[in-house]
């Protein structure tokens, strides 16, 4: 549970600067908050409800499957710094302008170990 909080709030988990921020890089101007149409946020995650296919649908379901069904993290992206922290760049910038993520690889692991649900969780 102490992984996954972690990781929604972009704080470090575990070493010797723990609780801390994760460093960001922020190389755009910050995003108006009217442009996220039916978005809701609570508690550190957000939900897109401006997506959804009906079932007569068979091209648009398919493609929300995919969607849905694709990994966590892109390989494409991952990079590892000359100070050897693993970083990160997202596809699409966050509305206060944050293109790039970075983190120890420590820190980075306890990330991906936070994506792994625990034994026997019902995941439907």
């Amino acid at each position: 549970m102490h992984l996954q909080a972690a990781s929604v709030n972009y704080r470090i988990a575990v070493g010797k600067e723990i609780g801390k921020k994760a460093f960001s890089l922020q190389t755009l101007l910050a995003k108006d908050e009217d442009n996220y149409g039916q978005l809701a946020k609570i508690n550190g995650f957000s939900l897109h409800a401006g997506v959804f296919a009906d079932t007569h649908q068979s091209d648009n379901l398919e493609r929300l499957c995919r969607y849905i069904a694709r990994p966590a993290l892109s390989e494409k992206r991952l990079s590892l710094t000359f100070t050897c922290n693993v970083g990160y760049e997202l596809k699409t910038p966050y509305k206060d302008g944050t293109t790039h993520l970075f983190f120890s690889s420590i820190d980075f692991i306890g990330k991906l170990a936070a994506l792994v649900p625990p034994p026997r969780l019902k995941q439907v």
